[in-house]
């Protein structure tokens, strides 16, 4: 129970603090010994979604005005038991006072310690001597804060943004990190995109021009650093059937310009997608597949030769979709409730890291997430009428539902190219959850010797 009487748990966070002038960390004693100092935060959110919260907690328990770089893991992640998580924070402050009951030790002075948190003296070990791999995020390195820092003052001064106060990180994975700013009107928001989502600052860019009421404003971007710097404009919140029909047909407008010009995405950096790469790929997931075998023994018992013959009934539908007249266009793998924002009655769209595909794989997860049949057969005429310059209703009706029966093959697909991306063991677990969750549903409709643990 939290403090503010929700059911939200508290989780516990250790948190690893360098002195950068010594080569030391600091250790608070507790009745067992020396340990890690330990922050509490109400949330039920994985660490990399509660940045902004754990920075907080470090700030009021500790009076540390730190950032946030990266976790140290140690142990088996599908493990609860022994599994142990520690987050290395970078101190902001040029100065700052040690808590009482706490000191600093290096390497050799921990070596002489009989009292040490075994599993935190091994993460410490590990924060000595071990090195960044070379395409580690660069908000995982000490000083990015400050060099990101740098960037904005020099875009705010040509842009003609003033800055009210400190930026604050919000989230940092292995994928992006976002920062907050608070301006003399409003905030604006920092988003630094990794590896799978390179694209987006660009691609945002580009969509704010063409549709500039659906999208934040964009203040200014950096492809090279992967910077997107926007306008805040607002919180997500749950959403209800008007505003799920406005998010619809906002995606809808943007899709059918997008539809226009498909070689402008592919040069934006989209990956290609479209139904007859997706069908040409099922060898490559089947085989990627039958590697995957760390996350549990549903990996292990999936018979792959069985799976891809299963497959096979869904070359169809992809052949289908490749010919028909509704054209590629771009399509949103994260889109769902959580892509709307909202603030003093206005709503813009939000996560534009996507690829060049069939546009009605996009818009699935929020239909089939309203309960009533009714909402849904609503929404999803809602959607389709954009289209009818393409075909007839009911041909759109029938490719909608060819869509629908390959979402949970190409969601399984998606996930599995992000699975390498995933650089830190609970992010990894999360991944191989949510792949396995896809997979279950694909089988669903499986032969029972292609997949017995899921049932």
């Amino acid at each position: 129970m939290s403090e503010s009487g929700t059911d939200v748990p508290v989780q516990a966070f250790h948190v690893l603090i360098p002195d950068a002038r010594d080569a030391k960390v600091l250790l608070r004693v507790t009745r067992e010994g020396w340990a890690l100092p330990m922050v509490e935060v109400p949330t039920e959110q994985p660490w990399w979604r509660v940045v902004g919260e754990i920075h907080e907690a470090v700030l009021r328990s500790l009076k540390l005005d730190g950032t946030v770089l990266r976790s140290i893991e140690a142990q088996d992640p599908f493990d609860p038991a022994s599994y142990v998580c520690v987050f290395v924070i970078e101190p902001r402050q040029l100065s700052w006072a040690r808590p009482s009951g706490t000191d600093w030790f290096g390497p050799e002075e921990l070596l002489e310690l009989d009292d040490v948190h075994p599993r935190h003296a091994e993460l410490i070990e590990r924060y000595f001597t071990e090195e960044l791999p070379e395409h580690s995020p660069p908000w995982t390195r000490p000083g990015w804060l400050g060099r990101a820092v740098s960037w904005l003052e020099d875009e705010f001064e040509r842009v003609g943004l003033r800055a009210v106060g400190r930026m604050y990180p919000v989230t940092a994975s292995s994928q992006n990190a976002t920062a907050r700013i608070p301006l003399d009107s409003g905030a604006a928001y920092l988003k630094a995109c990794g590896e799978a989502s390179a694209h987006e600052p660009e691609l945002t860019a580009y969509l704010a021009r063409e549709c500039p009421r659906l999208i934040p404003r964009v203040f200014a971007i950096d492809a090279k650093r992967g910077y997107l710097l926007t306008e805040d404009s607002g919180v997500c919140s749950p959403i209800d059937l008007q505003h799920a029909q406005w998010l619809l047909r906002g995606l809808a407008e943007v899709q059918m310009q997008t539809a226009e010009h498909p070689d402008k995405l592919i040069e934006l950096g989209c990956p290609d997608q479209r139904p007859e790469i997706l069908r040409a790929d099922l060898d490559r997931f089947v085989h990627a597949l039958s590697q995957c075998v760390d996350g549990g023994a549903f990996f292990t018992e999936l018979d792959s030769v069985g799976l891809r013959k299963h497959l096979d009934s869904f070359e169809e539908a992809f052949a289908e979709l490749a010919e028909a007249d509704v054209p590629a266009s771009l399509h949103l793998p994260q889109f769902g409730p959580e892509s709307v924002v909202q603030q003093a009655g206005e709503s813009r769209i939000i996560g534009w890291s996507g690829a060049l595909s069939h546009p009605f794989l996009t818009p699935l997860r929020l239909v089939d997430g309203f309960e009533s049949p009714e909402e849904r057969m609503g929404l999803e005429a809602l959607y389709l009428q954009h289209w009818l310059d393409f075909a007839d209703l009911d041909r759109l009706e029938e490719l909608f539902q060819r869509a629908r029966m390959i979402a949970p093959l190409y969601r399984a697909m998606e996930t599995l190219r992000r699975a390498p991306l995933a650089r830190t063991l609970g992010e990894r677990r999360e991944v191989l959850a949510q792949l396995r969750r896809q997979l279950e549903a694909l089988c669903a409709s499986a032969p029972e010797e292609i997949c017995p643990a899921s049932g």
